[in-house]
């Protein structure tokens, strides 16, 4: 069965989870004899901390989108190669046979800028095809077994590079959501361990209490103005 899309459950952007998660891993270490009753250790603060690590190293979409577009460019400039070299024929068996000649249809390559990739990988193919069919008619109009190789050449270069790039795709869809995963994963023990302050601290230390009340944008600019408090024990969420 197919799963479903995983989306990061808060609003606050992943480079503000990473510094929550600083703070987090910081409060924790701190506290941690106070919160040690809400299961608040060593090993709690060790897998924040981890995690954390973890998500600051996971590459970010700018790479993964960058190196897709790279691989769709170089599959487009390949597939205006094959254009070209397609052209490059039918222009000669246009001039041999005549554009209604039955020969000419053999080759049936006028819909080639409209195709779809995979199709013009197949219309490449049966056109490289009938140019060694037909080589020794269209010798006279310059046609050589070298052009006809080249094209080839240059299709299985553009076969190649549709699989590249669609791998990329693929490789950018999955990185989205693994990254997704591990920010709800690392959010989650930033609310749980806030919500554990909070619980901590409520009738004991205002201080302390405002640490764990923590909204997004506190960690993005000072300047911003901050949003009126609410009487939840959990981070803002959509």
């Amino acid at each position: 069965m197919k799963q479903g899309v995983v989306s990061f459950l808060s609003n606050i952007s992943y480079g503000q989870l990473s510094q929550l998660g600083d703070v987090a891993a910081s409060l924790a270490n701190r506290d941690m004899i106070d919160l040690v009753r809400f299961g608040i250790n060593e090993i709690f603060s060790a897998n924040l901390k981890q995690k954390n690590i973890d998500f600051k190293n996971f590459p970010t979409d700018e790479e993964f989108s960058g190196f897709t577009s790279k691989k769709t460019s170089e599959k487009d400039a390949l597939r205006d190669s094959v254009h070209k070299g397609i052209s490059d024929i039918m222009v000669r068996v246009k001039n041999k046979y005549g554009i209604s000649s039955p020969d000419y249809k053999r080759f049936s390559s006028s819909n080639m800028y409209d195709e779809t990739d995979s199709d013009l990988v197949r219309t490449a193919r049966r056109v490289s095809r009938m140019a060694n069919e037909y080589l020794d008619d269209l010798y006279e109009k310059g046609l050589r077994q070298s052009e006809i190789d080249e094209l080839s050449n240059k299709i299985d270069l553009f076969d190649k590079s549709i699989e590249v790039k669609d791998i990329a795709v693929q490789d950018r869809d999955n990185a989205t959501q693994k990254r997704a995963i591990m920010a709800n994963e690392l959010y989650s023990l930033i609310s749980e361990l806030f919500d554990y302050g909070k619980q901590q601290y409520v009738d004991k230390d205002e201080a302390k209490y405002n640490d764990y009340v923590i909204y997004s944008n506190q960690t993005s600019s000072s300047t911003a103005p901050e949003p009126p408090k609410t009487d939840d024990n959990t981070l803002p969420t959509d």
